[in-house]
């Protein structure tokens, strides 16, 4: 099998939809709330499948957007607030020795991180909040390198913001971010100055961030590095004690304060050089100039995103009158982003028959959606993770992760299938068969298979496979020795497993 027949096994064309922005009409049953489930959480569990079930489509979102947006701040790592001291103000000889203790805590407080995040997308199971933060991540792309000091509490302060601004103003979101110490060292605001102008947040913002390529000139790109510049984070506690660490401030000497013109629009000299006087006029004009000028540009560009996100990644344009709709709604909302995600996840195009089940896993979803159901090591789960190309607080590059085909190949799908046989085979078979026992009528052989596939599938299994599996589970006994078989975890388990480490080879199982 070569790799494009590799791939269209892997995830089949799309068959065509007329559904659009209209609500889904019908209340959901148990097959559109796991699929809203799977698109919006990592991983989709019964138990939630069972409180969307029966409400209306605007009810279910309603409640993973109200959840999102009243859930309480995570308990922090405890190295959250941990600074450093800087080397810069110890003897000569000492300093490259305390530069790489500094490397070794940040890589290390670095990786540790990760695995925090990941319990927190394992218990976000009704709600959006840490499926819209990895959004935002892969949008506003950071990332911590071996050869740079970027601060794991920096990286989590910036985690803390997508997560408390995840479904608000696009705008404030967008300022916030701008003025992110994780980002400022990302793309080199520490370095901006009104000597040196340095042009690279200021051309992500643009090309990225808001508007995409096309909307911008050179010039915009160096007037906008102009209004930046001045900005500095701090991570080494005895540099400014009275500051704190790890707080963003500004430097009045750095900032240039002459008269600026950005997409149009002029930004008077700078009279007032005070911290708070310069966020407002320059840096939240900035943002407010972007979505003034070029508002038909931002609103189309993050539908497109969003769209890519929760429905489908082909790198095709999706249909252009759902893209327009969309980007209508987010530009009379002011650029607030709930009522796009409103719109988009409660429509029919959504939950259309086309749109489920063609959807490639990321690596979150695979190895968090894998750790709802089964007991697997915090680091086993990062190392798969890494290793299949979704590295959390280190994308490849500034424009984050490509995504879609990019997940799966022919290289990673069967490390993927071998990690997951894994994750299935080391669980104890007390915690294996009391998880089984969950789904429905368990001890009907046929009906514990088709409720699996109805769990664990994207698509609906036929009879052919129900069969298949049914042989699989049973291993040559007569079905109705199967409630027996379920009193003695030993004999049980094992056969639970096979069957388990088959639905794991199945592409499907891939997809959602």
């Amino acid at each position: 099998m070569n790799r494009e027949e590799f791939l269209h096994l892997l995830q089949p064309t799309r068959i065509p939809t007329l559904a659009g922005l209209e609500p889904y009409a019908a209340r959901l049953d148990q097959r559109r709330a796991l699929h809203l489930l799977r698109r919006t959480t990592f991983g989709a569990t019964l138990e939630a499948a069972r409180r969307l079930t029966g409400l209306t489509a605007p009810e279910a979102v309603g409640l993973l957007l109200d959840n999102a947006a009243q859930a309480s701040i995570p308990e922090p790592p405890a190295w959250a607030d941990e600074g450093f001291l800087n080397p810069e103000r110890k003897p000569v000889a000492e300093r490259p020795q305390a530069y790489d203790a500094i490397f070794k805590a940040v890589y290390k407080q670095n990786y540790l991180l990760k695995e925090w995040w990941q319990g927190q997308m394992r218990q976000d199971t009704l709600s959006l909040r840490e499926k819209m933060t990895l959004f935002w991540h892969g949008h506003f792309a950071t990332k911590f390198a071996i050869n740079s000091i970027q601060p794991a509490q920096l990286m989590y302060r910036q985690n803390l913001l997508f997560r408390r601004m995840h479904q608000g103003s696009f705008g404030a979101l967008t300022g916030a971010v701008t003025l992110d110490g994780a980002m400022l060292i990302f793309l080199n605001g520490q370095e901006n100055s009104r000597q040196a102008p340095n042009e690279n947040y200021s051309r992500e913002l643009l090309e990225l961030y808001t508007t995409g390529i096309g909307h911008y000139t050179e010039g915009d790109v160096r007037e906008g590095a102009r209004l930046l510049t001045g900005w500095r984070t701090n991570f080494y506690r005895d540099e400014n004690p009275a500051l704190g660490v790890f707080r963003t401030f500004f430097q009045p000497p750095q900032h240039d304060p002459g008269e600026k013109t950005y997409l149009g629009v002029r930004f008077p000299p700078t009279t007032d050089t005070s911290d708070e006087a310069v966020r407002q006029n320059q840096i939240s004009g900035m943002v407010e100039v972007i979505l003034a000028q070029r508002g038909e540009a931002v609103a189309r560009f993050l539908a497109e995103k969003l769209y890519r996100f929760f429905v489908y990644a082909n790198p095709a344009a999706p249909e252009e009158t759902l893209l327009n709709g969309l980007a209508g709604t987010f530009r009379k909302s002011g650029f607030q982003l709930r009522p796009v995600l409103e719109q988009l996840l409660t429509s029919a195009h959504f939950f259309d028959e086309a749109n489920q089940g063609v959807q490639l896993k990321t690596p979150a979803d695979y190895v968090v959606g894998l750790s709802q159901h089964f007991n697997v090591a915090a680091d086993w789960k990062r190392w798969v993770m890494d290793t299949m190309g979704q590295e959390l607080f280190n994308p490849p590059d500034v424009s984050g992760w490509p995504g879609y085909r990019k997940w799966f190949t022919t290289r990673s799908f069967p490390f993927a299938v071998q990690q997951g046989g894994g994750f299935v085979w080391n669980q104890k078979d007390e915690d294996l068969l009391a998880w089984a026992k969950q789904i429905p009528d368990y001890t009907d052989a046929t009906r514990f298979v088709e409720g699996l596939g109805h769990l664990l599938l994207a698509r609906p299994l036929d009879s052919y496979r129900t069969e298949r599996y049914r042989k699989i589970l049973l291993a040559g006994a007569p079905d109705y020795e199967w409630p027996a078989l379920l009193r003695d975890a030993g004999t049980v388990t094992p056969r639970i497993k096979l069957l388990l480490i088959t639905l794991v080879k199945a592409p499907d199982f891939h997809l959602c």
